[in-house]
């Protein structure tokens, strides 16, 4: 729902993450347990695996949401691999969460508020032209690394 009204990116992407985790919320006691299996890379449960492929594409698909229907403009070159790396950050965030033991997650929260206004600056600073040889660069390096 909150895709639905905003096109603010930094609106957006603070409502998918906070709607992310009021989902995963109930399920913090077993966070721990459940990261230990998800940890191990060879597990089904790694969320980097070919056995979450399906819910790793639709993480990264939720966050190509979040940037359609932004009002901001991104450079092609990086609008391509801006949701893989959004739904990286997410992830960040929930390991995060996992060891947040504050009332409430609200280490988490504050987090999100945080780092989120960080992340869409620096989207917005890397969509200046000057910077394109930096992205570049950054985008070569994704890809030697994927």
């Amino acid at each position: 729902p909150g895709l639905a009204k905003e096109t603010d990116l930094h609106a957006r992407l603070l409502a998918v993450l906070h709607a992310k985790l009021e989902v995963i919320e109930p399920f913090h006691r077993f966070s721990g347990l459940l990261f230990n299996t998800a940890a191990d890379p060879k597990s089904p449960l790694n969320p980097f695996g070919e056995e979450s492929t399906e819910a790793r594409d639709a993480g990264i698909a939720l966050m190509a949401q979040v940037m359609e229907g932004s009002d901001l403009r991104i450079p092609s070159d990086i609008q391509e691999r801006l949701p893989e790396l959004l739904w990286l950050y997410s992830m960040g965030i929930v390991l995060y969460w996992i060891h947040d033991e504050s009332e409430g997650r609200a280490r988490t929260h504050r987090l999100v508020e945080h780092s989120s206004d960080l992340v869409v600056r620096i989207i917005k600073l890397l969509s200046n032209p000057l910077l394109r040889p930096l992205r570049k660069s950054a985008l070569k390096m994704l890809d030697d690394l994927q």
